[in-house]
């Protein structure tokens, strides 16, 4: 489901990273440097455990959380003269970033013994670089944000909304449940 909603997310991180300052710039850098490995990780997860009935088609928690989420994003490239830098799609790749970095920080910190739960937190979402990109993108978006025109209730609430999203479609994905679109 990762693999498909970043088909959804993708333009969302674009619209995040035109004209960001520097820090999210070097966050985005290591996001993308580090793509290859995540997505290999993700396919040989899903072709080692199997997949859920429907896996091969987005589930409704992801299509939904990447519409609302272009949407949102896209609400400064309507406006006139278009918002610059694009603070609300910054705030939704802060709180999507954060939600993997918070989760996995606690499964590492319990030392699973599964191999795949160890990779995924200690190695990759709760790493010291990850981290250091959670750090880099906070940084950004706090100085992205100044002298924006989005009020800062705004950004809370779309920060609040990412992470019921990213609830929601962890869940169905802990549940397994399958969905045929």
């Amino acid at each position: 489901q990762d693999l498909e909603w970043g088909k959804w997310y993708g333009p969302v991180m674009q619209i995040a990273f035109v004209n960001a300052p520097r820090p999210a710039r070097k966050a985005k850098d290591w996001l993308n440097a580090n793509m290859d490995r995540e997505t290999g990780w993700f396919r040989d997860a899903a072709a080692r455990f199997g997949q859920a009935p429907g896996s091969d088609r987005i589930w409704i928690e992801f299509l939904g959380y990447g519409a609302w989420a272009q949407l949102i994003a896209r609400r400064d490239l309507e406006s006139s003269p278009p918002g610059d830098p694009r603070v609300r799609a910054l705030t939704i790749a802060r709180a999507c970033e954060y939600a993997y970095h918070r989760v996995f920080s606690r499964i590492r910190d319990a030392n699973p013994a599964a191999g795949w739960a160890r990779w995924a937190g200690a190695e990759n979402w709760a790493s010291p670089g990850f981290t250091e990109m959670i750090s880099n993108l906070s940084r950004g978006l706090n100085l992205a944000a100044v002298g924006a025109q989005v009020p800062v209730g705004e950004l809370i609430e779309i920060a609040r909304q990412t992470l019921l999203c990213e609830r929601q479609c962890w869940t169905a994905v802990w549940e397994l449940r399958g969905y045929q679109l």
